[in-house]
This record gives C-alpha cells, sequence and structure tokens, in this order.
C-alpha cells in the first residue's frame, strides 16, 4: 500500500459501474488491486438521487493543494452509497485522495483529496429514507501514536452487526479528535475494500497524532444463502449406482453476508416399475448443522432422490435444490431366466449372486420396467461375450463385455431414453462366450 496511489473509488451510476483507479511505484512492480461492486436491484432503486460536487485546489483547477468536502443528500434522503475520484485520475502527477467515506449522519458522502492541477469528485447516492430498510452504523477509530508516519493494514477494519451485511463504507483520516480538515495537506491516505462477507477493510497511512476512522453502514440482510448438491452426482449414470443399501447425501453452502447455519434434506423414490411418489421430510434432517447425511436399507430396484435447502442466520432460507438421483439396481434373480441361464452364487458377485450363459440369442427379460434410462451391472472378462438391450423389441444398445482382465461388478449406462414403459429384454448375440449378468439398472430420473 505504500507504494500505491488511491486515485478513484467512485460508482458511475448511469453507466451501472464503479471505477477504480490507482497509480503505483515505478520502482515496485507487481502491484494490483480489486474492484468490489454491489448492485442493487432496479426496483430497490427506484427515487435514487444522485448528488456530485466538484472541488478545486487552492487557486482554482490549476492550483495545487488539498481539498474537498460533502456531497449531501436532499431533505428526507439518506446515503446508500457513493465516492470520489479526481477529474483525471488516469494522469500521472495529478494528486491522490485521502479520505473517501460516508458520513456517520447518513447524509451524504465526504471525501478528500491532496491535488495537483486537478480536481476531486465526491458523489453521494441517495434514496427517500422511506424506501431504505433500518440501517445500522458500524465504526472503528485507530490511533497513530508510534510517533512518526506509519502505515496500519487491516487493522482499521469494521463488521457488520450479525445477520446485517455491508451496504456501503469508507474510511477517512484526521487530527485526533477532529473530523477531516479538507485544507490539510498532511492527512495521509486510505485504500479501502467493501468485502462481499460483511466487512469494510481498510488500509491506512498517516502521520503521528493523527487517526483514521471506518465507517460502515450495514443493511439487514435479506438475500437467502445458496446450496449445491455434491453427492449424489449428476451424471454419468454409472456414478448414480448405489451398489450397497446406504446412500450418501453431501451438499455445500455459502452466504455473502455470513455462512449457512442450518440445513433441511428431504427425499422422494421411484420403483422400478412406477413414478416418483411425493417429498418426504425425515424429521431428523429438518434441523441439520453438518453438510451430509446418509440413508441406509435402501431397497433393491428402486431410484432415490433427494434435495437440499439452507438457512442462514438471520433466517433466509435458499431455495430447494435441483434433485439429485441415486439407483438401486434390480438383483439378476429378478430377472426372468429360461433353462439356457444358470444361477451362480460367489462373494465376488455383487449382491452374491449372478446369472450366467454361453447360448446365443438366450434372453433374460424384466416387464413393467419405467425408466429414463438402464444399465447393466456385469462380469467383464478377455473371453466375455456380447449383449443387446432392448425394450419391447427394439435395440437400446449393445455392450460388449470384453477385458484384459477379469472384474465382476462393472457398470455399463445405455443411452438416454426419457418416459419409456414395456420389457426389458438382454439377448446374448455371441455364441460359446460367457455372458455374465449381475444386475439391471433402471432410472427413473
Amino acid at each position: 500500500f505504500r507504494f500505491v496511489i488511491p486515485k478513484a473509488a467512485f460508482p458511475e451510476w448511469g453507466s451501472r459501474r464503479f471505477l477504480g483507479a490507482a497509480g503505483a511505484d515505478a520502482n515496485h512492480g507487481n502491484q494490483s488491486f480489486t474492484v468490489v461492486a454491489y448492485c442493487l436491484p432496479a426496483a430497490l432503486a427506484s427515487g435514487m438521487s444522485v448528488q456530485q460536487v466538484s472541488f478545486n485546489p487552492p487557486g482554482g483547477a490549476l492550483g495545487q493543494g488539498p481539498a474537498g468536502g460533502a456531497a449531501s443528500c436532499p431533505s428526507g434522503h439518506r446515503v446508500v452509497g457513493g465516492g470520489a475520484r479526481l477529474w483525471d485520475y488516469a494522469t500521472v502527477g495529478t494528486g491522490l485522495l485521502f479520505s473517501n467515506a460516508p458520513l456517520q449522519t447518513g447524509t451524504g458522502w465526504y471525501a478528500t483529496a491532496n491535488l495537483n492541477t486537478s480536481s476531486v469528485l465526491v458523489e453521494a447516492m441517495c434514496l427517500p429514507t422511506g424506501s431504505v430498510p433500518t440501517l445500522s452504523l458500524a465504526t472503528r477509530q485507530v490511533d497513530n501514536d508510534v510517533g512518526s508516519y506509519a502505515f496500519f493494514v487491516g487493522s482499521p477494519s469494521v463488521h457488520c452487526p450479525p445477520m446485517t451485511r455491508v451496504l456501503t463504507g469508507g474510511a477517512h483520516t484526521a487530527l485526533d479528535g477532529q473530523f477531516p480538515n479538507p485544507a490539510d495537506p498532511h492527512q495521509g491516505r486510505v485504500a479501502f475494500a467493501q468485502s462481499e462477507v460483511g466487512y469494510v477493510y481498510a488500509t491506512v497511512g498517516m502521520n503521528d497524532g493523527y487517526e483514521s476512522t471506518t465507517i460502515v453502514w450495514c443493511i439487514p440482510d435479506l438475500d437467502p444463502p445458496r446450496v449445491s448438491m455434491t453427492a449424489p452426482l449428476a451424471t454419468p449414470l454409472t456414478a448414480r449406482v448405489a451398489l450397497t443399501a446406504a446412500i450418501t447425501v453431501g451438499w455445500t453452502g455459502e452466504d455473502d453476508a455470513d455462512h449457512v447455519e442450518r440445513s433441511q434434506v428431504r427425499w422422494r423414490g421411484a420403483p422400478y416399475n412406477g413414478t416418483l411418489g411425493a417429498w418426504e421430510y425425515p424429521p431428523s434432517w429438518q434441523d441439520l448443522t453438518n453438510f451430509s447425511v446418509t440413508q441406509g436399507s435402501r431397497a433393491l430396484g428402486t431410484t432415490y432422490c433427494y434435495s437440499v435447502r439452507g438457512r442462514d442466520p438471520a433466517g433466509n432460507w435458499s431455495l430447494w435444490t435441483a434433485q439429485r438421483c441415486a439407483v438401486r439396481p434390480l438383483d439378476d434373480a429378478a430377472l426372468t431366466a429360461p433353462a439356457a441361464w444358470t444361477r451362480a452364487t460367489g462373494g465376488a458377485y455383487w449382491n452374491g449372486t449372478a446369472t450366467t450363459t454361453s447360448q446365443q440369442n438366450a434372453t433374460l427379460t424384466r416387464t413393467g420396467a419405467r425408466f429414463n434410462q438402464l444399465g447393466l451391472v456385469v462380469t467383464k472378462c478377455p473371453a466375455c461375450g456380447r449383449v443387446e438391450v432392448a425394450l419391447d423389441g427394439v435395440r437400446i444398445g449393445i455392450v460388449n463385455l470384453y477385458a484384459a482382465t477379469t472384474a465382476h461388478r462393472q457398470l455399463v449406462a445405455m443411452p438416454r431414453t426419457v418416459g419409456r414403459i414395456g420389457t426389458v429384454t438382454i439377448k446374448v448375440l455371441t455364441a460359446g462366450k460367457p455372458v455374465t449378468i449381475d444386475g439391471l439398472v433402471v432410472s427413473a430420473s
């Protein structure tokens, strides 16, 4: 900061953007800064009055020295934003901003600068008092008593009270116990950032005997948090298949003003031959402080869908997330198998069983399936054959069971075919090559 020259922190109301500008000492490279813009919905900004006042240095526009003052809101209005900039902020040597902050009275914006043949433009953005929610004021003062010019990095920062968030803020410097004097050439300089998580972070350089004041106006937190599900995965189908009886639901949450304090989870299910039912809200899932739950003893041949929402400390609830679904396959034993097939058992197979054959055109069937996508649980091996998956005799896909080494409990997804109902047939296409079917995935999502 000691090598950075603040030149603009200014809302350009007409162009709907926030302008930030700074100069850097040429002898100290790799300087950067971040511009943070808070945006109001057009409906909330209805009735906005923008006040601008330009201040010149002593001797007029071509003079040099300190200058500044306030842009005041009209009667019956209060400040909701503002800033200041040098008129020629992009030109080297025209000066720097000293202070840039809302008035603690809420009636305007105040800024000072040290100028060199330039002027400083101060802007206050004002709304009618009745259209602004009840605001709270947070301030913090830091004194320089070290005996010389010093930098205070972050120490004058101010947090908004719980359940509120930053509306606007800034900082100024002045002699101890005084208001900033625009004619004082020794004020020091201020840089600040309005954080999206509820505080204003100020960095101040000032002389001995001066103090900085960080001023923040805070608005009630009315914005809901955002919640995103991490489990079950959305795609592909093979990542959503649950071979175990327990399904884990996971999510993350974020909130601009605070954090996600509580979460709720709901679920619904569909058997392989049915549609998704109504949402269910387990009582133990309605006041969660963690970000995952596990639902055990899930039935075979069923699709289970989950949705989550979160609440911040101010009581704002997020929307329910889009559902994420996991699928428990039908066991091979649930498929109709003619005499050409053999029912096998063993710990290597999913659920302890599998159905095998080497006979070409042998079929397994499951009537009454309703699905958006099908899949298989299979064994793959060097000598394994191929099968066709069809619905009511119409091919959906072909599965090659070849693999360089033998692998059990392998998942294969068919192309997505939404809203299908009928009899699913698994037909062997090869002769004399082993085919092992371990399960049928019937996904309602």
